[in-house]
């Protein structure tokens, strides 16, 4: 006969059961080991922030480089209508 027909069905362990609280024990080995939850959302938070100010100071840099240039290409429209009015310095200097 089969060995397993004969005993009684052996109990099994339930996968999922309630969530257990984190004990002091737990909490103590996270501050020993220095992550705690605070700690570790902190951080998150940290380098969000940090990323999100190098990409707003990209956007800055390169809007006030697009400004400056901007600012050049009227200045150098202006001369170029104000050249007429001066003489060539170089005529002038002999060169």
């Amino acid at each position: 006969m089969d060995s397993a027909a004969a005993c009684p069905p052996c109990p099994r362990k339930a996968l999922f059961q309630k969530q257990r609280g984190v004990t002091s024990k737990h909490s103590q080995t996270l501050r020993k080991s220095g992550y705690e939850k605070n700690d570790i959302m902190s951080s998150k938070a940290k380098i969000q922030f940090e990323h999100e100010l190098s990409m707003n100071l990209k956007a800055l840099d390169k809007e006030l480089h697009l400004q400056r240039l901007e600012q050049l290409r009227h200045l150098a429209e202006k001369l170029k209508e104000d050249a007429w009015l001066y003489p060539d310095f170089e005529a002038t200097l002999g060169i």
